[in-house]
């Protein structure tokens, strides 16, 4: 009689594709030999194709997809070291879209423990949001890892430091959110400003203050000279964009803007309302939002 234990893993793993984690369980259970093979399988993620590894406020640290696994246990060292014994006895490999990792303190859990959990994993894209508390050097490194996948990096409260924004490979996403303001902040460094640019962050979403039109002119320059798909958001103050349209012969009328007989036609301006959600979060300068289409 044949038996599924016997079976290399590559084959099973097709059989077992659309096996949930209780039946995958419960088939562990039903010799030695075939506990021993299905750790060595593959689990594909399917429907929702994402992993999702958060430390949420109520002291739980959990391991979930949408359809399949869902661990959630004690954030504590014994409990993590137990669900890592747990996941390399359920498969080798996990083959999924998206690994997004959400509101890990690496000062508490080390990077190293992340990368154990994921283990010999394929994915797609890469999603990491981390609080200014919760972030040690060593993430950066893990990042820099995957920078042949889509990454996006989402810092919140973060000083803005230059070396360490410059240090980082090409990111599908780079945003700084809330930002602590001081001395060092990025704000009215036009020279780190354009510097970044040119890393052609896919998105990228900093807070800067440009101090002239000219550096903004070059912005766009970056940006429209990129071979690639590249897409920046800037606030800036509303007087500044007033400036900015002047130097190219425009004058704003309201909410749009009239061009002047000389003016150059490279590009279009669209002009959008104060977004009162930036005002609730404390925005510290009358903003408006622009996007500018360069032709």
């Amino acid at each position: 009689m044949h038996s599924l234990h016997i079976l290399p893993p590559r084959p099973l793993s097709l059989i077992l594709y659309f096996l949930d984690e209780g039946n995958r369980l419960n088939l562990r259970l039903v010799c030695k030999e075939l506990e021993e093979t299905i750790s060595l399988t593959d689990l594909n993620v399917c429907g929702a194709p994402t992993l999702t590894i958060v430390s949420n406020c109520v002291g739980k640290f959990q391991f979930l997809t949408a359809n399949r696994f869902r661990f959630s246990i004690e954030d504590n060292d014994s409990s993590r070291f137990e669900l890592l014994r747990i996941r390399r006895r359920l498969f080798k490999k996990m083959i999924t879209h998206t690994v997004n990792i959400r509101y890990i303190n690496y000062n508490k859990i080390q990077v190293s423990y992340v990368e154990s959990l994921l283990g010999d994993i394929e994915f797609h894209e890469l999603w990491i949001d981390v609080e200014k508390y919760e972030f040690n050097p060593n993430l950066l490194d893990f990042v820099r890892k995957h920078a042949n996948k889509e990454v996006k990096l989402i810092m919140y409260g973060f000083r803005l430091d230059g070396e360490t924004l410059l240090s980082l490979p090409r990111l599908r996403q780079l945003s700084v959110v809330k930002v602590i303001i001081d001395q060092n902040q990025i704000t009215g460094n036009d020279d780190l400003f354009l510097s970044l640019l040119r890393r052609r962050h896919i998105y990228m979403d900093i807070p800067v203050h440009p101090l002239t039109p000219q550096t903004l002119l070059e912005a766009i320059e970056i940006v429209a000279s990129s071979p690639q798909e590249q897409f920046v958001t800037l606030h800036v103050p509303s007087d500044f964009i007033v400036l900015f349209i002047e130097f190219f012969g425009q004058r704003r009328i309201g909410d749009e803007f009239e061009e002047q007989s000389n003016a150059d036609k490279d590009f279009e301006v669209e002009l959008f309302e104060k977004d009162p959600y930036d005002v609730a979060m404390g925005a510290c300068w009358p903003t408006e939002s622009f996007t500018l289409h360069y032709r």
